[in-house]
């Protein structure tokens, strides 16, 4: 066997490069593949997070978003005893559309961020972090408190824990770091390196009138937990339910024919969500294609693999 390959060298080392390419490229696209297609199943609680869509009909036209008022999710789980807990992440100060950078300082140092958030204090309860340093179930309720980054800390104070420590945002206003996460995993569909407390949110409308228009409006990504292997049907009657006792009577004011929502479950934003106001989404589609490239390559480096073997029993 070995004299047959010393014999034909240039066919044999074509052949063994050829195979060491094919497994390499279906190792590497292998390894993409389950990146894609597992995001955020890190979460403890993957299986029963959904998060909150909607739809707003209009002058016969109608938009599906990805964002909801901020008023639902509290309004959702004080009516719904399916809603065991939820969670809104919304930019503070960001119009949409508008730049998400801030500017964050603490003495003389200021660098800029894209993504930081407010979210409500039970965000560590729903969502999975490795907690470096300060107490989770504390961490956000302060109005003036803020979780970051073990990126973020690094930035700022190198390897020293940062807890305790004040920070001030670009308008100003002072928060101190309460709590220090490990940077979360890459193949997450909604990436954070501040997490403001949500109690420092302008307080909800008290009128009743303006609280109906606020929630026609769209700012907040919120999410819910629900009980597991969930039906989604109840959802969309609880919510059409919801619709007629807050929302319908107000709806002729704002010229709007109709309102909906739904739920996206967790694991499926990146690949599945077909909605606008969203953040950036994988593409099912080319994963489809990448899936096929690594079949041919399998089939390639098979076809190679049996050439050499023949050629070695000669």
């Amino acid at each position: 066997m070995f004299r047959t390959l010393l014999r034909d060298k240039l066919y044999t080392l074509i052949n063994i490069a050829g195979l060491s390419l094919a497994i390499a490229s279906c190792v590497v696209l292998g390894m993409y593949l389950r990146s894609e297609l597992t995001y955020d199943r890190y979460n403890a609680n993957a299986d029963r997070i959904y998060r909150v869509e909607q739809e707003f009909k209009a002058d016969g036209r109608s938009q599906r978003v990805a964002m909801v008022s901020g008023l639902l999710g509290p309004m959702l789980a004080e009516e719904l005893s399916d809603v065991r807990a939820y969670v809104r992440f919304l930019q503070p100060g960001v119009q949409l559309g508008a730049t998400t950078q801030r500017a964050i300082s603490h003495g003389n140092d200021t660098f800029t961020w894209s993504d930081v958030y407010l979210a409500d204090p039970n965000v560590f309860d729903v969502f999975s972090h490795k907690i470096l340093y300060g107490d989770p179930k504390t961490a956000l309720v302060d109005p003036s408190s803020a979780a970051v980054s073990r990126r973020f800390a690094r930035k700022y104070f190198g390897e020293a824990n940062p807890v305790g420590e004040p920070m001030t945002l670009d308008n100003g206003e002072p928060r101190t770091i309460t709590l220090v996460f490990d940077d979360q995993p890459p193949n997450t569909h909604l990436k954070y390196d501040v997490l403001l407390s949500y109690n420092a949110a302008p307080p909800a409308p008290s009128d009743e009138t303006e609280r109906a228009r606020n929630l026609f409006a769209g700012d907040n990504f919120t999410y819910v937990v629900l009980p597991e292997r969930y039906d989604a049907r109840r959802f969309a009657a609880a919510t059409a339910a919801f619709y007629e006792r807050h929302m319908a009577a107000r709806a002729r004011e704002i010229h709007s024919e109709g309102w909906s929502a739904w739920l996206r479950p967790l694991a499926d934003i990146h690949l599945y969500s077909d909605v606008e106001w969203d953040l950036p989404t994988g593409n099912r589609y080319y994963l489809y294609g990448l899936e096929a490239a690594v079949a041919f390559l399998l089939l390639i480096a098979c076809i190679n693999h049996v050439n050499l073997a023949t050629a070695t029993a000669g």
